[in-house]
């Protein structure tokens, strides 16, 4: 009888957790904030979908379109906007989602893309520089290779080995995609990845670079480097190889944590059974300020996680000596990334070396920048972004160190802010070293990713099967398994009676 019941629950965990998982219309539960609890066919609410793609700090001030109608409009040079060719399933109802919508917030570059690319006609984008476009509520699937396939899933049943739903990313829309030839295109490393590298009919007019967000597979958990989920905070002394091996980790995001090499120095803490080429480590050349305590948080070790090129980038920089005018140049195959979620504990804008370096930003306010969360591109070519803005407090990716006064632009690179960027600027102005982290760690909270394509679920619903007619699949489940634990419960009684 036991043995029955725990077959029963098994199989009833099972068939509960797939209903659960929801369907693939449902936004991320971690994106919802300040929905409107209003119409989805609302100017309101659509304001709210459409700009929800970016991080609050530019979404609060961009344009937002619907169609051809401007519904808000913006003074900062973003727009954001519905993606999906498709169109809501229920024109009377709106949108499922903010999901659904695959809404997408671009800079003026970006819409210099996006326009070409959204009218299929193979027509080259005219940029005046690399373009940025945020879609923080994720895609409804595409091919990976082939242009044009999105939200299109009977496609994607047929080839699942090039099909990825994506969550939360950002897009670098290049101004020349053949700077990127050779990149990655393997969108399950973690990693960023290049879409449409040689499409079949536009060759890579429109490759461009998907960097995964924290929580990119929360749509396709199977195609995720890692289904572990981050450990707690370690409680111990913060000297200790558990909590130093922890902070520096979790500069990643959580899918790319399993896969860290970890290191204190030449001391290794963590070594994966899989590398997946980033290392993990503490950035603040000035140590913790209590050195025997240790950091006090991982904001304070500026801890930073460095794909292979990042590191090549990284070393001579660390090296660098402004006062004697010493530093090698960075030598990189490809553009490095690395990750630095727990932010920095500030650096002047301008001049290299000016790191954690109080009394320096005190005297130099306006292009002193302490950083939240963010992503760093470091290039294998500076020059490439001489045109970039290095405005660090509007919110789009900006350059760093683009006019050195010793080192020009050697170690210029292109800094990425993530949502919360600006916790700690926004408290005298950076200048402040004890402002605590925004607790808790938002790319740390819990994700459940759907491991299972729900080809068959959204298919159904394209053929009009409600969420009722869902519903009443699952009631019939559970009163089934009610009348077989009752019948085994009946006959493990009946036998007791013998």
């Amino acid at each position: 009888m036991y043995r029955a019941m725990q077959l029963v629950s098994t199989w009833l965990a099972a068939q509960f957790a797939v209903v659960h998982a929801g369907s693939v219309l449902d936004d991320i539960p971690n994106m919802l904030a300040g929905e409107p609890n209003l119409p989805h066919t609302s100017d309101a609410w659509k304001i709210w979908a459409y700009s929800a793609a970016a991080p609050e700090y530019l979404a609060k001030d961009a344009t937002v379109m619907d169609g051809d109608k401007e519904l808000r409009k913006g003074t900062n040079g973003w727009t954001c906007l519905p993606a999906n060719p498709l169109g809501p399933r229920d024109s009377k109802v709106g949108w499922h989602s903010a999901h659904e919508s695959m809404p997408v917030c671009c800079d003026a570059n970006g819409m210099g893309w996006v326009v070409p690319y959204a009218a299929g006609k193979g027509e080259k984008p005219v940029m005046k520089g690399n373009g940025w476009a945020w879609m923080l509520m994720g895609d409804m699937g595409e091919d990976n290779e082939i242009v044009g396939k999105v939200a299109d899933w009977e496609w994607g049943k047929a080839h699942p080995d090039d099909w990825i739903q994506g969550g939360s990313h950002l897009m670098l829309l290049p101004q020349d995609p053949d700077a990127w030839k050779g990149y990655n295109s393997d969108f399950s490393t973690g990693g960023p990845y290049i879409m449409f590298k040689n499409d079949p009919a536009f060759g890579n007019i429109y490759a461009h670079l998907m960097i995964p967000g924290p929580y990119y597979y929360h749509y396709q958990g199977k195609a995720s480097p890692t289904s572990k989920s981050i450990a707690a905070e370690p409680t111990g002394s913060h000297t200790s190889s558990e909590w130093m091996a922890w902070a520096y980790a979790t500069a990643a995001p959580a899918f790319l944590v399993d896969g860290v090499k970890v290191v204190e120095g030449d001391k290794v803490l963590q070594e994966p059974k899989k590398w997946n080429g980033f290392t993990c480590l503490a950035a603040n050349p000035h140590g913790p300020a209590d050195k025997a305590k240790g950091w006090k948080t991982p904001h304070e070790a500026m801890a930073i996680c460095a794909d292979k090129n990042a590191m090549a980038w990284v070393a001579p920089f660390a090296a660098a000596d402004p006062a004697s005018g010493k530093g090698e140049t960075p030598v990189l195959e490809q553009d490095g990334f690395a990750w630095m979620l727990h932010g920095d504990m500030g650096e002047d804008n301008n001049v290299v070396g000016k790191v954690n370096d109080f009394p320096w930003g005190k005297q130099h306010k306006e292009e002193w920048i302490q950083g939240g969360p963010h992503l760093m591109l470091l290039p294998k070519n500076p020059n490439a972004w001489k045109t970039a803005t290095t405005e660090f407090l509007k919110g789009d990716p900006y350059v760093m160190f683009q006019r050195d006064p010793v080192f020009g632009n050697k170690y210029a690179h292109v800094m990425i802010p993530q949502p919360g960027y600006y916790h700690y600027q926004k408290v005298q102005d950076g200048l402040n070293p004890e402002v605590p982290p925004d607790a808790p760690y938002w790319w740390l909270q819990a994700d459940v990713p759907k491991h299972i394509l729900f080809f068959e679920d959204y298919l159904a619903r394209e053929a009009g099967v409600s969420h009722s007619v869902a519903w009443l699949g699952m009631v019939g489940i559970l009163v089934s398994i009610g009348l077989v634990v009752w019948t085994l419960a009946s006959r493990s009684k009946s036998q007791k009676d013998r």
